[in-house]
């Protein structure tokens, strides 16, 4: 935990009794950039408060106040979640708190662990609790929840794919790069040079220079593609289906460099070109 994030640690320690004071808090912890030991000096101080009850916005209100709280701002539940926020300033720090039902919170946890549900507002629920930092716990109902949300389910992978992994079609591309912005475009194309350069580049050159024939440096550069192209995200069978055509890609492109004098460039641009239109949807093909 580096300076910034353990001075502000310490706030929490200090305001946390406050909080748990009330019988109807069943856990407080410390999340966020704190909580993961990397905070600087922009970062605020975010908290979890667990209710066994909802709290009122006098209850929360009257916790700020004995934490000798400033410029304070409540806001209500949103959505079917039974969540609420809160945020203040203590000795200059700023303290963003989110307070949860522990009904709610167990729903999301059979919603997202039992149920593959793949809504991100239940997934950021998750995070938020594997990464919390425990400070009050008496029934140790957080501990519980961390256990239970360390085994990520496959079937829950799988569909976070299926909801999620989505990409831009050839059109948006184009109005991408007449818009100059190219960040997607050129993570393609810098991620072609750079591969291709150690792929093909290197090892089959290096493979060459140890007495390999060309056959042997094609299959090797395809394998050691795939082996760095490896998805562990679903079933065996797609796994496998995957790795095998990334190796097909790997050999495919390593005759290309072949048969273009070892020159970087054909490959480059073929590597570039799956990477922006053709891969995209070959991958998420195994999840329709």
């Amino acid at each position: 935990m580096n300076e910034a994030s353990t001075g502000r640690f310490a706030l929490a320690q200090a305001v946390a009794p406050y909080y748990y004071a009330n019988p109807k808090v069943a856990a407080v912890a410390v999340t966020g950039s704190v909580a993961r030991g990397y905070a600087d000096r922009f970062s605020d101080l975010d908290l979890a408060v667990y209710w066994s009850l909802a709290p009122t916005d006098q209850e929360r209100r009257a916790i700020i106040e004995r934490a000798r709280g400033r410029h304070v701002q409540l806001l209500a539940s949103y959505g079917d979640e039974a969540c609420w926020s809160n945020s203040y300033k203590v000795d200059g720090f700023a303290v963003d708190v989110q307070h949860m039902d522990v009904k709610a919170t167990r729903r999301i946890l059979a919603d997202v662990l039992e149920r593959a549900d793949p809504s991100l507002s239940k997934q950021r629920h998750l995070a938020t609790l594997l990464s919390a930092l425990p400070l009050a716990d008496s029934s140790a109902v957080l501990t519980a929840w961390q256990s239970r949300a360390q085994v990520y389910p496959s079937e829950l992978s799988v569909a976070m794919l299926r909801a999620h992994l989505r990409f831009l079609p050839a059109w948006e591309q184009e109005q991408l790069a007449e818009r100059n912005e190219l960040l997607a475009i050129g993570a393609a194309v810098v991620a072609g040079l750079v591969e291709e350069t150690i792929f093909r580049g290197y090892v089959m050159t290096t493979l060459g220079r140890m007495g390999y024939g060309l056959m042997v440096q094609v299959l090797l550069s395809g394998l050691f593609f795939a082996l760095v192209h490896f998805y562990a995200f679903a079933a065996p069978l797609s796994v496998l289906l995957v790795q095998g055509l990334t190796f097909v890609l790997g050999v495919a492109l390593a005759i290309t460099y072949a048969i273009g004098k070892r020159s970087l460039t054909p490959v480059n641009i073929s590597h570039a070109l799956i990477d922006v239109i053709i891969e995209p949807w070959l991958l998420l093909g195994f999840f329709q």
